[in-house]
């Protein structure tokens, strides 16, 4: 009986790591998703330094 609920306790938690990881292997591979990223970071490098802390200031602000 012990050994049952342990094995009913370990599936779940094995089914949510699995959903978990799934989730975010489907994201790692949606073109969209990485473009995004990539052309978010590209803007970023454009930015010259002062614009750079001004939108570090603004989002520490906006996270609040």
């Amino acid at each position: 009986m012990m050994m049952m609920m342990m094995m009913q306790g370990s599936a779940s938690s094995s089914d949510e790591t699995v959903i978990r990881y799934s989730s975010q292997y489907d994201q790692k591979l949606d073109p969209f998703t990485s473009f995004s990223k990539r052309e978010r970071l590209r803007k970023y490098m454009d930015l010259r330094p002062y614009d750079k802390i001004t939108l570090g200031m603004v989002s520490g602000i906006m996270h609040v």
